[in-house]
């Protein structure tokens, strides 16, 4: 959704070609386990960031992958998460 926002309406179908090659990663009951433990965990610390933002970064912890952001300034909040800049 955040990716796609960037899109104008009138390029959506650029957007689902670039898009294709990447593999869709589904938030499951372990990312939502440890996404309320992190959310409630950076509220606490006075540092929270968007729930949009919790659901992006624990996918990638949970699949031990980096996540690729040009928002450093919010993931790197979240101990444990390895950031890639564009």
């Amino acid at each position: 959704m955040e990716f796609a926002e960037g899109f104008p309406s009138d390029r959506e179908q650029e957007c689902l070609r670039f898009l294709r090659d990447f593999t869709l990663l589904f938030p499951d009951e372990g990312v939502a386990w440890r996404a309320s433990r992190i959310a409630r965990q950076l509220r606490s610390d006075g540092l929270p960031i968007g729930d949009h933002d919790i659901w992006i970064a624990t996918t990638a912890l949970e699949h031990e992958l980096p996540l690729v952001t040009g928002n450093l300034r919010h993931f790197q909040r979240v101990p444990g998460l390895q950031l890639l800049s564009y």
